[in-house]
């Protein structure tokens, strides 16, 4: 038989396909994951954000990931696998709201210092925004309600909230659900483009707080050139795949949105907290001949920064009397403050030093920007309470720096 000749034997054109990713590492603070695909482009995402935050180009993946690495001790609170060429990230109910941080350290503004988030609750809202705007609408139109907020069934709305749990004509129904969750994936490759949040307000909180309690813009509802795809279980463990853009309200709960999932998107339900709490004891060092607090022995998150643990201890100390100062992390030059001479004297100004404090843990200086977690893990080593030492830093001797080494 005669061999048929091609009558095109080169292509007219091609169309390339984004490179897939072929490794990662999931970074120290449990929220950037590092990624190299199968051109060597090295980049950087943010779990927070569904997109990426830096490219490198090519690089050294390994080299990248000791740049990057710092002395932080989060809980997993997310699976991570690249199966697909693209970057897959993976919650259960189990694990999914067991990290939370303080907001101000996440990238919020204008909240008071003490106000947590929870990552996995700030994931899944973002995620899900679109499905929970539809459901809200649907309900809203068959409960009939006025534009002042009372219904026909006979509760006020708080952000579907109390509407869902008082309507039983809504589209959602509660029940149990055994579904894996969520797994939010992301396209890879390095021509992606940073994401862009949309000026939404991320509203929250339970209960009868009904106000928005972060004043600073995030996404609330992602808005990224390159559109994740949402994977789910429903509750008879058949698997359902959507874009982000693409929810219309019409997934219903068990079925196919888990109810630990609805419970926290769609009724604000308040996740219960898994932070720890770390005890520890707060001592003046020997011989330092500063005062004793009145309370030594402690109880703080685990979250909490060593920065305030010594911003209290300034504080307590100066109810005894004594004034010391607090420096932004660690300086190897303490700054001198000059002395103000008599009116008449000399220009010439003598100069002496603050009194500064300085915080130890088992001989060494703890940096101001550790938590409580990563002291106890990095300094401390021991199954004991955590116990901290003040004094005043000597500028020519001051307590030695701890060496960390990566994945040490």
């Amino acid at each position: 038989m005669d061999r048929i000749e091609p009558l095109v034997r080169k292509p007219v054109a091609s169309i390339p396909g984004k490179p897939a990713i072929v490794e990662h590492e999931v970074l120290a603070d449990r929220r950037r994951v590092l990624t190299k695909d199968a051109r060597g482009n090295v980049a950087l995402w943010d779990v927070l954000l569904g997109t990426e935050i830096v490219l490198y180009g090519k690089a050294d993946f390994h080299a990248k990931r000791r740049e990057l690495w710092e002395p932080r001790h989060v809980a997993p609170w997310f699976t991570c696998d690249h199966r697909l060429g693209c970057l897959c990230i993976t919650l259960t109910s189990n694990t999914a709201f067991a990290v939370e941080d303080y907001a101000v350290n996440v990238g919020f503004g204008g909240v008071p210092e003490d106000r947590k988030v929870n990552y996995g609750k700030l994931v899944l809202e973002c995620v899900l925004a679109k499905w929970r705007f539809f459901v809200v609408q649907s309900i809203v139109q068959n409960c009939s309600i006025s534009p002042g907020g009372s219904s026909g069934c006979g509760s006020d709305v708080v952000y579907g909230m109390r509407l869902q749990q008082s309507c039983s004509g809504s589209g959602c129904c509660n029940g149990g659900c055994g579904g894996r969750g969520c797994i939010g994936c992301g396209s890879s490759g390095a021509n992606h483009r940073w994401g862009r949040a949309n000026n939404c307000c991320y509203g929250g909180g339970g209960g009868d707080d009904v106000r928005p309690y972060y004043k600073e813009l995030w996404p609330k509802y992602w808005q990224l050139e390159t559109v994740p795809a949402v994977i789910c279980s429903g509750s008879d463990g058949q698997r359902w795949r959507r874009l982000l853009t693409s929810f219309n309200g019409s997934e219903i709960e068990p079925d196919e949105v888990p109810t630990w999932v609805a419970d926290v998107v769609l009724r604000s339900a308040i996740v219960a907290s898994l932070v720890s709490q770390v005890t520890f004891y707060l001592l003046p060092v020997k011989g330092s001949n500063l005062p004793t607090l009145s309370i030594t022995r402690l109880q703080a998150p685990h979250i909490l920064e060593v920065h305030k643990v010594a911003k209290y201890c300034c504080e307590k100390l100066q109810e005894h009397g004594t004034h010391l100062e607090v420096l932004p992390g660690h300086r190897r030059r303490v700054p001198l403050s000059p002395l103000r001479a008599p009116p008449g004297t000399s220009d010439v100004q003598p100069y002496m030093p603050y009194r500064v404090l300085e915080l130890t843990c088992n001989g060494l200086a703890v940096p101001y920007n550790m938590d409580l977690a990563a002291v106890r893990k990095f300094l401390w080593r021991e199954d004991d309470d955590l116990t901290f030492h003040y004094g005043v830093r000597d500028p020519s001797n001051p307590a030695p720096h701890p060496r960390l080494e990566p994945f040490g």
